[in-house]
This record gives structure tokens, sequence and C-alpha cells, in this order.
């Protein structure tokens, strides 16, 4: 499950190679925490005017770009359950904005989840570490261009879904227990077969 207008990264084109995605983690360690970016925009004025109208709508993701261009920015994005469409929340530094509701791309079959917070006991930093270590491991030819983390609930309770995009037009998906902090799969794919 990935919002469609998340890939576009706002309209920036850098990205970052596979060791640079190294370098990055110590800056988000310094950034914002997920709950963090959560409390903000859910007290803020405009996720309040939003929900006022929309209370059946419910936390389904939280997504971040990982390259230098949106190293402040977070997406939380709010389920509408009566269409699985979903409503992201723009968060960087004090400024927030919501964007239009917009479908999200999945496989038919999939419905989206509430995204229990409170059962999220691994950080951003910790799941990113352990998702590198496994593309290093196993797939140590795929040069990286650019990557993302989203933090989500496909079925099997929170899960960090980091995805590597790679310079051989591949990506490479590793999610990661956000409970535990262990890996729970991994897979590459070639974006020519994908679909």
């Amino acid at each position: 499950m990935l919002h469609s207008a998340a890939l576009s990264s706002r309209g920036h084109k850098h990205g970052i190679n596979q060791t640079g995605i190294i370098k990055y983690f110590y800056l988000f360690s310094r950034g914002m925490e997920i709950k963090d970016s959560i409390t903000r925009v859910e007290k803020s004025d405009e996720f309040t005017y939003w929900f006022h109208e929309r209370e059946d709508h419910f936390l389904a993701h939280v997504f971040r770009l990982l390259d230098k261009e949106n190293e402040n920015i977070w997406q939380v994005g709010y389920c509408n359950p009566a269409n699985d469409c979903i409503t992201t929340f723009f968060l960087e530094g004090d400024t927030i904005t919501c964007a239009k509701e917009a479908e999200v791309l999945r496989k038919p079959s999939t419905h989206l989840r509430r995204l229990d917070i409170s059962a999220v006991s691994i950080g951003h930093e910790e799941a990113l570490k352990a998702a590198e270590k496994r593309r290093a491991e196993k797939y140590p030819k795929e040069s990286t261009l650019k990557s993302f983390f989203i933090l989500q609930d496909i079925g099997n309770g929170a899960i960090y879904n980091v995805t590597f995009f790679t310079s051989g037009f591949k990506a490479i998906n590793i999610r990661v227990s956000a409970e535990t902090g262990d890996i729970q799969s991994d897979q590459i794919a070639d974006f020519f077969k994908m679909g």
C-alpha cells in the first residue's frame, strides 16, 4: 500500500547512493520520531478541522522518503473506510498541509488496516539499519539510488516496509517488524516485470 503522491517526492528528483543511506541515519536520528510526528499532526488545526467531519477515518501509515531533499518531511496517512482512499498530511518543520484524498497502490484483495502505533516499539532508525544490513548482505551488487519506508499494518501487525530503488531498475523490499525488529521478508523485483 503506497500513496501515489508519496512516490512523486513532492517534485524532488535527487536520490542517494547505497552508502548515502548510512550517512542519513544520523540526520534522521536527530529529527522527529514517528509518534511525535503523528501527535503533531493530530494536534494541528488542519487535522482538527479535517477530522471533525471524518471521525470514522483511521491512521493507516507513516511514510518518509530517505533523501536529503525530504529529510524533514513526514507523511501521515488516514484511511477512509468507505472507499479505502487515503488523506495524507505532510509535516515539514512547523508546517502541516493536507493533500486531497487519493487512491492507494495496492492489490485489489487487500484492505487498508488501522495502524496501532502503541504496538510500535522499534524506532525507524533501528528498522532502517536492519533493512540496510539485509540489503547489503543479500543484494550487495545492487546500487541504491533512492529509498523510502512506510510504517503500516498489512495483516501481521505493524511493519516497516523499506524499499530501495536500484540503478538496475529493480526494487528491493524488506519488511521489518515494528514490534521486534526482526526481518519478516525480503524480495527483489524488476520494474519491468512488476504489476
